[in-house]
């Protein structure tokens, strides 16, 4: 990189209260560290980084003349903004006489409010909030109105449209402040969140101070959406407040501004905030808005946030180099938005130290493009593989029934697809219509019912009856039972083979339970093993017995139960195995020898040492499977299935 975004800059009497500043404000500056210990300035919004040398050249070329009297704004700081929102941002239409200074963006936030509203009015603002708000509005007697984020079906955090028009109408509210993107749950909104903000605040009359000053750091994968650019109502309602401080570490500088489209609205904010004389402009921050806003800045802030995306990598590597082999950490991923770098990282990565948890929930296209997601299926199905190969993270990937334009079948297909990118674990998850989110919104729409009670799981839609509710919650327990539960994970791989789909398979399953009688009871491991058995011979009991067939289903017969064997005696050292899977077929002789032997050379179980050959062999399980002796070794385990390790015994 071109600038440093790595070193640690030394702050101490360099007027920062980040470091200075500890122990000194009751109530809001954290207190200083125990001896010993250093500081870590991360308790306030200012950065560590210095900011580009764009900005200290243009404050020193300007200090150097001896004069600070009196000015005005020129023209190459309107067009400097102009053309940062322009290129930034993706702005048209910009003039100079839309923007104008604020000595912050607290301070224009007030000044828009009290161009709206009367003290003593309702603002809403949403939930988690800046503190910075809530100090503001309380402070100048305004009353908080709040509207919670909910999170969506993905664990997204979203607007809540059905409270935020509830609070609007009950609250007699006329203002709400937008935080865009949202301090501190730091979502970057897309722009179909903004533009059904924007609908509700249109329908019910609500002017909108939009805090904007954090736009410019925004990671990879995303980008800020200015909410005056997704409807003219929005650009004539909306008071956008934005400054370069955040961006460039200019706080101390002070300096603002906003963007106003509306001419009685403008004029309106820009005398209430000339009336205390104090929203004068410093010279030195003008010509620091010049220094960042060069070329030079923006290339700044390209290193910057490409630097911020590497603070995760940090952090992976960080996980990694300190890791004591018994943590695990569950992250929540987009699999399709994962670089290569990041997936070089976690394929390096202890096995069991991470596990990744890929929420797809529908490959239905016009599932995906109604619930407002983006994703790449194809470029997850790479990914996934990729990181699949090393065997080393346990991959979580889930489905929803119930979303919208998925049908029965629709939902077979995303199983199969889902299926087939061999998941450690395979999630089916039933629609949760949570109060406030957009399912909610749309149940009139979608023909939705759910429980009136939680979870609020769906029922049924327009496109899946309650019937077929029933159907998928069968195939659901047969998943868990037999998939997700680690201990028939050979025997399904092969079975699978039986029927034309993954899916079928578990829809068989599920019927042969319901037609038994077999749910609602609670059955052993071995009980699970006997009834899988008695399934897997119902099923070729429906073939043409030709003697080819007869043939096929023997062989097929063996198969099943060397993986039933070998499934059972991966997970536990069983002393009862089930009468179908008959006696061991190792010789007692073949056994006594082998123990013998490694008691003394200890070539497999290397770490036995002290242990004779009859607790050896109670330690661990010899089992003959396709013609060779397997040893089931229970002291080492997969980090991630608890399989016992297994070694193939050299004849």
């Amino acid at each position: 990189m071109k600038y440093d975004f790595t070193s640690i800059m030394d702050r101490h009497g360099k007027d920062a209260i980040a470091v200075d500043g500890l122990g000194t404000r009751d109530g809001f500056a954290p207190e200083k560290p125990e001896e010993g210990f250093d500081v870590i300035p991360m308790w306030v919004a200012d950065m560590n980084f210095p900011t580009v040398p764009t900005v200290p050249e243009a404050i020193i070329r300007r200090a150097e003349h001896p004069a600070y009297g009196y000015f005005d704004p020129t023209d190459e700081y309107f067009d400097a903004i102009i053309q940062w929102q322009e290129k930034r941002n993706g702005v048209t239409g910009l003039r100079p006489e839309h923007i104008g200074y604020e000595n912050g963006v607290l301070g224009g936030v007030i000044s828009a409010l009290n161009v709206f509203c009367s003290r003593g009015d309702n603002v809403l603002v949403h939930q988690p909030t800046y503190i910075g708000f809530t100090k503001s509005l309380k402070n100048n007697g305004y009353n908080i109105v709040h509207s919670p984020l909910v999170q969506d079906e993905n664990g997204v955090w979203r607007m809540d449209y059905v409270d935020m028009e509830k609070k609007i109408v009950e609250n007699r509210i006329h203002a709400a402040i937008l935080c865009s993107p949202h301090n501190p749950c730091g979502r970057v909104w897309e722009r179909w969140e903004l533009e059904r903000a924007m609908e509700l605040y249109q329908k019910h009359d609500v002017y909108v101070v939009s805090d904007e000053i954090w736009s410019d750091l925004i990671l990879d994968g995303h980008r800020h959406i200015p909410t005056q650019s997704v409807s003219e109502d929005a650009r004539s309602r909306t008071v956008a407040v934005y400054a370069p401080s955040k961006t460039f570490n200019l706080a101390g500088l002070v300096g603002s501004y906003h963007i106003i489209y509306n001419p009685w609205i403008r004029e309106r904010v820009e005398k209430e905030s000339s009336l205390s004389h104090y929203n004068s402009m410093n010279v030195l921050s003008m010509h620091a808005l010049l220094g960042a806003y060069q070329p030079e800045g923006y290339e700044w802030v390209d290193e910057l946030r490409q630097g911020l995306g590497e603070n995760e990598d940090y952090a992976w590597n960080y996980i990694k180099e300190h890791d004591k082999g018994i943590t695990n950490f569950h992250f929540e991923v987009a699999a399709d938005l994962l670089n290569e770098e990041e997936i070089e990282l976690i394929r390096s990565l202890r096995p069991g130290l991470i596990q990744l948890e890929i929420g797809i929930q529908s490959t239905n296209k016009q599932t995906i493009k109604e619930i407002n997601r983006s994703m790449n299926l194809e470029k997850v199905r790479d990914k996934v593989a990729r990181i699949h190969e090393k065997g080393n993270v346990h991959r979580h990937l889930d489905l929803i029934a119930g979303l919208p334009y998925e049908n029965y079948d629709s939902f077979a297909h995303s199983f199969n697809e889902v299926y087939s990118m061999e998941p450690d674990q395979f999630q089916l998850g039933f629609l949760k219509v949570l109060h406030g989110s957009v399912m909610h919104e749309k149940m009139k729409e979608y023909e939705l019912l759910c429980q009136n009670r939680p979870p609020y799981e769906v029922l049924s839609t327009k496109w899946l009856p309650y019937s077929d509710v029933i159907r998928l919650k069968k195939v659901e327990e047969m998943v868990e039972v037999y998939y997700n539960s680690f201990q028939f994970s050979h025997t399904m791989r092969l079975l699978v083979e039986l029927f034309p789909s993954a899916f079928s398979m578990y829809e068989k399953m599920g019927n042969y339970y319901e037609k038994k009688g077999l749910f609602g009871l609670n059955h052993s491991r071995l009980a699970r093993y006997e009834i899988l058995w008695d399934f897997v011979e119902s099923e070729l009991a429906e073939f043409t017995c030709s003697e080819e067939i007869q043939k096929k289903e023997a062989d097929f017969k063996e198969k099943v139960l060397e993986s039933m064997t070998l499934d059972l005696y991966l997970r536990d050292n069983v002393k009862n195995r089930p009468a179908f899977l008959g006696e061991s077929k190792v010789e007692k002789d073949v056994a006594s020898e082998f123990y013998k032997k490694e008691a003394e050379e200890h070539k497999y179980l290397k770490d036995y040492e002290g242990y004779d050959s009859r607790q050896l062999r109670k330690m661990t399980h010899l089992e003959r499977l396709n013609g060779k002796l397997h040893l089931f070794d229970y002291r080492h385990r997969n980090k991630l299935n608890q399989d016992a390790a297994i070694y193939i015994i050299e004849d």
